[in-house]
């Protein structure tokens, strides 16, 4: 199975991402691939799934995870695998699933 395959059903819902009634606050992380495979800068706010994955990913692209939050929360919807690749935004959410256990 491959990622496409797999998220076939959240990318046909529109929309795939969306905040909760009165969640209107956004929490934002970032890492590079590197920082992923280091365990560096915010790469600690990412889901562990990452640190499988990290070895996977193409070298200089930047991941973002995020949480929509009700204000003053910090627990709220939360998404990851958004990327800007090859001039588009992509989103692959929880890309370890695609990796086998080592």
């Amino acid at each position: 199975t491959d990622l496409a395959e797999m998220h076939a059903g959240l990318w046909a819902q529109k929309p795939a991402v969306a905040p909760n009634e009165g969640q209107t606050e956004l929490l934002l992380w970032s890492a590079t691939s590197e920082d992923l495979q280091n365990e560096a800068g915010d790469a600690k706010e990412f889901p562990g799934g990452y640190k499988r994955a990290a070895k996977f990913l193409k070298p200089g692209i930047t991941w973002y995870r995020f949480k929509f939050v009700k204000p003053g929360e910090r627990i709220g919807m939360a998404f990851d695998g958004l990327a800007f690749v090859n001039g588009r935004w992509v989103f692959t959410p929880k890309p370890w699933r695609a990796v086998k256990a080592d």
